[in-house]
């Protein structure tokens, strides 16, 4: 029963779809992960109703506090300046419910109770795994697509497509190795071994580029951290070992690799990137026209169309294979920041990332001689950040309410204070 509230947050999200909304998965995927998000607040609200003193300073200091004010602040500011005040609006909901979450959870879950949530991941990202799986190989229809289908595509478990269900079991894979590497008993680590070995087949099957490269070098970042000095080699022969055994297991995976390849010596780089320098040029090009507060939080998408007619009168080529006629995202955060946000999110977003490296770095030099609980800890959020950061400069997970909010949970882990602060917490503590 002491699970269930864990169970029910990561869960339900992953298994939620509605055939008769705008968007399938993505969209009711949203709607669930915010209530739950909510109910988990008013949860945790009740640890404090015995709090008799409110420290407003000691809260400000809070590096959640810290990293999340500045973003939300920006982004609210956009609404005066964008022309697209609806889309303005509509995203500052979500933002906001991910920002209070973000605080929230770093402020009231116990490092203990974070740890569970992460073990507890494990169990809806098995299940999308396995119906993934499943649906590959044709043994259990899900649903019912319409013309010629590539079996990527049609790979959607119930995540709603391939980035999606790849981008969303990389943090799974590397708590799997976590917890492997914690594992005292033989039969523990063959249990995580299989486990992982299927989360890395699934990955491979859906020929997700971005996200196999984030789970094998942030592997690589786990395990630098966990293994002596001298066996290092041994990771390196590992994880040679895992990419060679998927190459050759998975022939699709092989042949896109190989027409990768064959895209990059010819140049042809849009096609190698599938029409990524579009949202990346749109992007840019937003971001020279309001070099101050972008276009507006939320309005990429509206402001893709006139991007877009603007550089084809200046010549600029655009991917003629493209599926959709626009761009919902950029397929880079950084660079949709810029343009929604402009150079004043820019620098909201190097605050950002200045709180975390600060926070990971005092967790370093927290490290006893002799403490590998804390150090696998650690090597866990950075092989997490790792994963996040690659996977953000081809594509969108932050965009995702199936991958983003594991990865909020991951940084409120991270952003807990490295030593009980005064005031709220050591109180909420006590």
């Amino acid at each position: 029963m002491a699970d269930l509230p864990w169970l029910v947050l990561l869960t339900l999200p992953a298994l939620t779809f509605s055939s008769s909304a705008r968007e399938t998965f993505r969209l009711p995927k949203l709607l669930i992960s915010e209530l739950l998000v909510l109910v988990t607040l008013v949860f945790l609200a009740t640890r404090l109703w015995h709090v008799r003193r409110l420290d407003g300073r000691s809260l400000l200091r809070h590096p959640a506090v810290q990293l999340m004010v500045p973003l939300l602040l920006v982004a609210s500011l956009t609404w005066f300046s964008s022309d697209h005040r609806q889309h303005v609006s509509q995203g500052l909901i979500s933002l906001a419910i991910a920002g209070l979450a973000l605080i929230g959870w770093s402020l009231g879950w116990r490092p203990q109770e974070l740890a569970k949530g992460f073990r507890l991941l494990l169990v809806p990202a098995l299940m999308l795994s396995v119906l993934g799986l499943l649906q590959h190989f044709h043994l259990v229809e899900l649903f019912e697509f319409r013309g010629n289908l590539q079996d990527r595509i049609a790979l959607t478990s119930l995540a709603g497509g391939a980035f999606d269900l790849a981008a969303y079991l990389v943090l799974p894979g590397l708590v799997a190795q976590w917890a492997l590497w914690r594992s005292p008993q033989l039969w523990q680590r063959l249990a995580w071994m299989a486990a992982l070995g299927l989360l890395i087949y699934v990955i491979a099957l859906t020929r997700t580029l971005s996200a196999i490269a984030g789970l094998l070098v942030a592997s690589a970042v786990l395990w630098t951290f966990l293994l002596p000095r001298r066996q290092l080699w041994r990771l390196a022969g590992g994880l040679g070992t895992i990419s060679l055994l998927a190459v050759l297991l998975v022939a699709p995976l092989q042949s896109r690799l190989q027409q990768k390849v064959e895209q990059a010596r010819q140049g042809n780089y849009n096609q190698l990137l599938n029409g990524r320098l579009d949202g990346w040029r749109t992007a840019l090009w937003m971001l020279q026209q309001h070099p101050v507060m972008g276009v507006g939080h939320g309005a990429y998408r509206a402001e893709f169309g006139n991007a877009k007619l603007a550089l084809r009168q200046e010549g600029v080529p655009f991917f003629r294979k493209q599926h959709q006629p626009y761009f919902v995202n950029a397929h880079n955060e950084v660079l949709e920041v810029a343009a929604e946000w402009g150079s004043l999110g820019l620098l909201a977003l190097l605050w950002a990332l200045a709180v975390v490296a600060r926070q990971l770095r005092r967790r370093y030099r927290a490290l006893g001689e002799d403490d590998p609980e804390r150090r696998a800890e650690l090597a866990l959020m950075c092989s997490g950040m790792t994963a996040l950061a690659i996977m953000s400069m081809g594509n969108f997970p932050l965009h995702l309410a199936l991958v983003a909010y594991p990865f909020v949970l991951l940084l409120a882990w991270i952003l807990q204070p490295v030593t009980p602060p005064d005031g709220i917490a050591a109180e909420a503590e006590a």
